[in-house]
């Protein structure tokens, strides 16, 4: 039987940002409550238009590569040599704060500066050093050039007395900028260390961890680079290809132990994984914040550690939200909001003049746990994996759990309580390592 084309009626043009406008007068009118995220309205309205997709796919695949803008330095911004080494750029989204700045500000701000020269030399791009201020990304007042002259690259810091006034405007303006951008999760992926931003000629903005201690593997997540934009406006393939291009130019100059220093790099972007949650009937509890809570079946209730009615044998399970975010990371999720819900039980009497805790001396994790995602405007959301990447996920978590003191039970009976552990915001770097070769088949108690 021939098929016949649909007629799939008359076509709209529309622009994405009339789209996302429109979207934020629908979520003025929505009632509180169970209300979405603007990201979430937008996933679904891209995959209405074009099924499959989400709103960062959508955008990209209407996306021509379009031509460097006039006056930039853009076409002196080398590609690596090809007999470089290979390393991952993972594209992460920046939620949006209603009350901070967004990348596209801070890159749109400062783009001018990428047009310019310094001393006689282009400049290629800005970088800025973030570090921990205690709750707060606080931004050195010493930022660098990444400059070009007679084929070559070089990195000098920006000294104001050496600057023209509208350079001096536009560096100085980045520093500040760059402190109102939330970037503090960013950070706390990164194990609190110090984040090298780099801004270009694109609106794509790099960052780089800068470890503290020891040589980290780039490849671990959080470890490498990461190409950040705004979640509801996806930089367009031109854009990602200059920043790409910028970052192998100026890694050698920003003095990172992770990566070979006698090497060029061409970096390869990979994305998160997607399209892995499923609607879920559990009620997030209104005590949930950023410890762990536990129901006590006789009141139906939700408690914190150290309540009364809870069995003084449970401990305050923290050490598994870091494996939750461990093993999380290392197959690809980044989402925040996300919980182990588990049955535990508590940790077993030691007897009087042990001298060693034994295996389990924490308590007992049983297996058949569950991840979800609990933000709190929103439906709850499962994780649900194909069979391998749970098998790896799995391996990792009660691997961790085991070596933390835990035992991983088939199941708790009637001692264990329904457990919601957080998964942990700060990543615990220095451990990824391990986790990953318990991921592979390592014993928990030999992963070095």
């Amino acid at each position: 039987m021939t098929k016949t084309r649909q007629n799939a009626g008359p076509a709209l043009n529309v622009a994405f940002d009339q789209l996302s406008k429109g979207i934020d007068r629908i979520l003025d009118r929505w009632p509180s409550g169970q209300r979405p995220t603007k990201l979430r309205l937008l996933n679904d309205l891209a995959a209405a238009i074009r099924p499959g997709s989400d709103w960062g796919a959508l955008k990209a695949a209407t996306n021509t590569v379009s031509a460097p803008a006039a006056g930039m330095n853009t076409g002196f911004i080398p590609y690596p040599p090809k007999d470089s080494l290979t390393a991952t750029a993972r594209l992460t989204a920046v939620e949006a704060d209603e009350d901070r700045l967004s990348l596209s500000d801070l890159s749109e701000n400062a783009r001018p500066l990428f047009g310019m020269t310094h001393q006689g030399e282009r400049i290629l791009g800005l970088d800025l050093t973030l570090s921990d201020g205690n709750g707060f990304c606080q931004a050195s007042i010493y930022p660098r050039l990444i400059l070009f002259r007679d084929g070559a690259i070089r990195s000098v810091r920006a000294f104001a007395d050496e600057l023209e006034a509208e350079a001096a405007r536009l560096i100085f303006g980045a520093v500040q900028d760059v402190q109102s951008v939330p970037l503090s999760p960013i950070m706390s992926q990164a194990g609190g260390c110090d984040l090298r931003v780099l801004l270009g000629p694109c609106r794509a903005v790099g960052v780089f961890p800068k470890p503290y201690h020891g040589v980290e593997d780039p490849d671990l997540s959080g470890m490498g680079l990461r190409v950040l934009f705004d979640e509801d406006d996806v930089p367009d393939p031109a854009d990602l290809d200059i920043l790409l291009r910028l970052a192998s130019a100026a890694l050698p100059h920003l003095d990172l132990q992770q990566y070979p220093a006698d090497r060029s790099i061409h970096f390869r972007l990979i994305q998160p994984m997607q399209d892995v949650w499923r609607p879920s009937r559990f009620d997030r509890p209104s005590t949930l914040e950023d410890r762990p809570v536990y129901l006590i079946p006789k009141i139906g209730q939700w408690v914190e550690w150290g309540h009364k009615l809870l069995d003084p044998g449970f401990l305050d399970h923290g050490s598994l939200g870091e494996a939750l975010d461990l093993a999380l990371a290392l197959i690809g999720i980044d989402d925040r909001d996300v919980f182990l819900r588990a049955r535990m039980t508590p940790e077993p009497k030691r007897h009087r003049g042990a001298r060693a805790a034994r295996p389990g001396w924490r308590g007992g994790l049983a297996a058949d746990w569950e991840v979800l995602r609990l933000p709190e405007a929103g439906e709850a959301r499962t994780l649900v994996l194909d069979g391998d990447t749970a098998g790896r996920l799995a391996r990792a978590l009660n691997g961790w759990a085991i070596r933390e003191g835990y035992a991983v039970l088939d199941e708790a009976g009637d001692a264990g309580v329904e457990a919601l552990i957080p998964r942990n915001e700060r990543r615990a770097t220095h451990h990824l390592a391990q986790v990953r070769a318990i991921m592979e088949g390592a014993d928990p108690g030999d992963a070095r």
